[in-house]
């Protein structure tokens, strides 16, 4: 109806907090909103992503014959249990996507294949697929998206934001493409920009994770007083609780207090259920003296593109020994989905490298930083 109309235009216009109160004034909880789908989108957007993948999921469930529904189930399939099930979901659902769709529907069935391939760093068949979404809309703003996507997973960054500085005077409010541009700057060393720019669309649009990338990116370049401002800032744009989220809030704001010597703010945030080895962390905290320092090794941080954490870490750890790699190429040759142990431990002992396994205990730790 109309009343679901105006709330679809308040949410692809980047307006997610009017769409959620609009919506709960006219239906009451997202659970009950007449259209689930809608629903999972506008929770998801205004902090609460997982209530907006079981929404979706149910969508998936109680409408097998809507395509929307359908895509949008394989994508929350893909948060919670990883691209070969989102995959597979797909696939027992795609008779569904071959009569007669909606451009929409079209564009979001093809694009989120294109997701799951670059996943898979299969880019020869992300490639034929981004080719059958240009031969639907090609100047649409999902097209852009998948195609600056697809760039982005290949590790081609600077044609990635060329794409996407062309795409934003297209659609300045585009939140996608806002995050994706602080990420590419990111990626490419151009860490005062990539703040700038995220500062400056603070001021415009109003989203929850905005902010939360902006507080992510200050936190990893030590900037910890700044991060937290903005970690206050999401908090306070956050409409929906989340679990997950609230784990990854407590996480940034532990490591910007601990950092910061504010140990007794720092232990406020250990979250409902700390991991054994934040236990042992909180444990050696209120043990250590104040003749104990924290020590770091100089090693270079190399940022991680898609799926490449290995490769990643194997160039940082090179560079420290002063043996240089390139993380691409790296990430090429034994990258599929992310990286087994078996291919980066034969890729490292073909290349000059020692691997063991060993068990880490504080005597052993304490050796191999002295």
């Amino acid at each position: 109806g109309k009343e679901l109309d105006l709330i679809e235009e308040h949410y692809e216009a980047n307006r997610y907090e009017q769409a959620f109160r609009h919506g709960q004034e006219l239906f009451g909880p997202l659970t009950v909103w007449p259209d689930q789908v809608l629903a999972g989108k506008v929770a998801t957007q205004v902090g609460g992503p997982r209530l907006g993948s079981a929404l979706h999921l149910r969508a998936g469930r109680n409408e097998p014959h809507n395509a929307s529904a359908q895509f949008r189930a394989a994508i929350a399939v893909g948060r919670r249990f990883g691209p070969w099930d989102s995959y597979l979901y797909l696939q027992a659902r795609k008779h569904l996507f071959s009569g007669n769709l909606s451009l929409k529907d079209s564009l979001g069935w093809l694009s989120t294949q294109l997701e799951i391939l670059c996943d898979f760093r299969d880019f020869q068949q992300a490639r034929d697929t981004l080719q059958k979404i240009k031969g639907l809309a090609s100047e649409n703003e999902w097209t852009l998206l998948s195609e600056a996507s697809l760039l982005q997973a290949e590790d081609r960054r600077p044609e990635a934001l060329l794409l996407v500085e062309e795409s934003l005077t297209a659609f300045p409010e585009s939140r996608p493409f806002i995050q994706m541009k602080a990420d590419l700057l990111e990626t490419q060393g151009q860490i005062d920009q990539a703040i700038e720019f995220l500062e400056c669309a603070q001021t415009r649009l109003h989203n929850c994770w905005l902010t939360a990338q902006l507080a992510q990116l200050l936190n990893s370049v030590e900037r910890f007083e700044q991060a937290l401002t903005q970690y206050q800032r999401f908090k306070a744009l956050q409409l929906l609780p989340d679990k997950d989220v609230a784990q990854w809030l407590d996480a940034g704001l532990f490591r910007c207090y601990y950092r910061l010597d504010r140990q007794e703010e720092a232990l406020r945030h250990v979250g409902d259920k700390p991991g054994p080895a934040l236990l042992a962390l909180l444990e050696n905290l209120q043990k250590a003296g104040p003749e104990q320092k924290r020590r770091c090794l100089d090693l270079e941080y190399i940022r991680q593109n898609h799926s490449t954490c290995g490769p990643a870490t194997v160039t940082s750890i090179s560079m420290f020994w002063e043996k240089k790699i390139d993380h691409l190429e790296l990430a090429d040759e034994i990258c599929y989905d992310g990286t087994t142990h078996s291919s980066l431990r034969n890729w490292a002992e073909k290349n000059g490298w020692v691997a063991r396994e060993l068990t880490l205990d504080w005597t052993t730790a304490r050796a191999l930083i002295d």
